[in-house]
């Protein structure tokens, strides 16, 4: 065991612990391991070896599909010790036996070993280091058995691993758009939810009913008459922009959910039936929106939303709202968190029926939910006739997050209804007249059914203004200390790399005092809440740099590399630190103004 203890003492050090209590500390009896554990041969592959040169090339990073005991990765190593490594083992059995019986140090000390994974369950974080460090192009490399005998599975892995990081690029490309107003709304939002409840304080509030996701695509039209019947039988949950068609229809729903932060939504929720309805708001929804509301709100903290965390103290394991590719998902975790055990789908398309994207009276155009650099129609679709829709990748990967919120709520039942949409994958498609025709006997749901829940609910006791406050002046404080101590860095790796060409050892030390600073800034609780929210493409960036930054022996390119890239985000964070700096002032200013509204009130009560 003094193997399987030190092997396990590296990986808890070297990969912060992430998986080490993932892994039984009582390994399978000798029988079992026999059984399942896939052995390496001892003597060098050259035929394999031949095959990896023909795939590996000059790509710069080496994803291996297995572990094994090592010794193929071994040889990886000394064949390319100039290359980045990301390992994954897919037999968790396989790999207990491994550190039972190998010294493993030279392996999981290699310093440009990027992460290393084992069973499926690691794969999305997996996925999430390669998104963040990878440059250009994987080479995948399985070790012979999986060439052998599993390269299916590898290959799968692959495509799993490309979709994941389209939806990476795609999440980060929208961030990068919407960062300033994201960050708007998230501040200027929260003294406006101190008036009111957030949504976990409805939670199962309307156990078991059934509950109505209305989406914007186009078939809404079809049903219409059907949605209005039903609305008397289960609660009705607008998502975003579907507002506009219920306008157009003259009838109200019981809730709309709002995430977009698009200041479009001025024009979708200006509607008389709009102001009307109770608004589920998620904390980067346009503030602009909540701002006009006078009651009847409900919000939402999102679990990706570290600003909101970090300024109101929460502790990150409390329950959040699960961030979404489209409101739908919002509305649907909605709809669970208020107890819905049947939640039924209208207009949700997720494809363009008769070349068309939205429903009648329905105006996005300029909104989150789908980019206009997505929308030539590339891809196809199976839809819920059994043929074939046009689509785009923005609209694949919402479809791709609502199959997965549809999978990871088994206990609910999903219906879907959308009369020539896409097939969504783990619901049950039905017209929606039958479904009318099931929920008919129901009771009767009052249309001020969610109305008269809000009434009886104060604001929420998440949100203390004064001590929001003060965390707003300290970031206003430090980000003007941070923009001096950003400049005073950017002039160390100036003169680092000027003396890399005549002084390599002075290079070395401004490098050091360099690298020294930086670690210190980084090191702020507050750093990355900041600054991955206002310049999250440049973090991002330098994120996938660093590796080779870290790596790099040699003082020159060291130095350049330094200058190139550190001060690439150095200047970003510069150039951000005025405008976030007066956005929290305004945020401020308008918590105050909330706060001593809520005195005088108080007063005169």
């Amino acid at each position: 065991m003094d193997n399987y203890t030190n092997n396990m003492k590296l990986i808890e050090d070297r990969f912060n612990g992430f998986f080490s209590n993932e892994l039984p500390e009582n390994l399978l009896d000798d029988v079992e391991i026999e059984r399942t554990i896939i052995r390496e041969r001892i003597e060098y592959d050259t035929q394999w070896m031949q095959a990896v040169e023909l795939s590996v090339q000059n790509i710069d990073i080496i994803f291996v599909y297995g572990f094994g005991q090592g010794i193929g990765i071994a040889d990886l190593f000394e064949k390319y010790p100039d290359r980045l490594f990301v390992i994954y083992e897919p037999n968790n059995t396989s790999f207990q036996y491994a550190l039972k019986q190998y010294d493993l140090s030279p392996i999981l000390e290699w310093p440009r070993l990027l992460w290393l994974s084992v069973g499926e369950n690691q794969l999305n974080l997996l996925f999430s280091k390669l998104s963040t460090h990878i440059q250009e192009e994987l080479a995948f490399v399985p070790l012979r058995h999986f060439l052998e005998h599993d390269i299916e599975e590898m290959n799968l892995i692959r495509e799993k691993f490309m979709k994941h990081y389209v939806a990476f690029v795609s999440n980060h490309n929208t961030r990068e758009h919407f960062k300033k107003l994201w960050f708007e709304n998230t501040l200027y939002n929260i003294s406006e939810f101190s008036k009111y409840p957030e949504i976990y304080e409805l939670e199962n509030r309307f156990k078991n009913e059934t509950a109505v996701i209305v989406a914007s695509g186009p078939s809404l039209q079809e049903d219409v008459e059907w949605l209005k019947k039903i609305k008397n039988h289960a609660i009705i949950i607008a998502s975003g922009s579907s507002i506009q068609f219920f306008q157009k229809n003259n009838f109200k729903p019981h809730l709309v959910t709002l995430l977009d932060g698009g200041e479009i939504n001025d024009q979708i929720f200006s509607s008389d039936i709009a102001n009307q309805t109770p608004l589920m708001v998620a904390s980067r929804g346009y503030h602009g929106v909540v701002n006009k509301k006078k009651k009847n709100v409900v919000y939402s903290l999102l679990n990706q939303d570290s600003i909101t965390q970090y300024v109101l103290g929460l502790d990150t394991k409390r329950k959040y709202i699960r961030s979404s590719y489209t409101v739908v998902g919002t509305a649907i975790q909605t709809a669970i968190i208020l107890g819905a055990k049947r939640i039924v789908m209208f207009g949700q398309d997720l494809s363009y029926h008769n070349g068309s994207y939205y429903a009648q009276g329905v105006n996005h155009s300029a909104g989150e939910e789908i980019s206009s650099d997505n929308l030539e129609k590339k891809l196809k679709v199976k839809n819920v006739k059994g043929g074939y829709n046009e689509t785009t990748l923005s609209l694949m990967l919402m479809k791709d997050n609502i199959e997965k919120l549809i999978e990871s709520n088994p206990d609910v039942e999903f219906i879907n209804t959308t009369a020539y949409g896409a097939e969504i994958i783990g619901t049950t498609w039905t017209s929606a007249k039958k479904m009318y025709e099931s929920l008919k006997s129901e009771r009767s749901v009052p249309e001020s059914l969610i109305e008269d829940c809000l009434d009886q609910l104060d604001g929420s006791p998440l949100i203390e203004l004064p001590k929001f406050e003060a965390k707003l002046k300290f970031l206003i404080d430090v980000l003007v200390g941070a923009k001096e101590e950003a400049t005073q860095i950017k002039k160390l790796l100036s003169k680092g790399r000027d003396q890399a060409r005549i002084k390599p050892m002075k290079a070395w030390d401004l490098l050091a005092k360099a690298e020294e600073k930086w670690s210190v800034l980084t090191n702020q609780e507050w750093f990355n809440v900041i600054f991955e929210a206002v310049i999250p493409v440049a973090m991002l960036e330098f994120d996938r740099i660093l590796p080779v930054i870290v790596n790099e022996q040699d003082v020159r390119k060291k130095s350049d590399l330094m200058h190139q890239h550190l001060g690439a985000l150095l200047t970003a964070m510069v150039d951000s630190i005025p405008e976030s700096i007066e956005i929290l002032r305004e945020a401020n200013n308008r918590s105050q103004t909330v706060r001593e509204g809520n005195i005088r009130g108080s007063v005169s009560s």
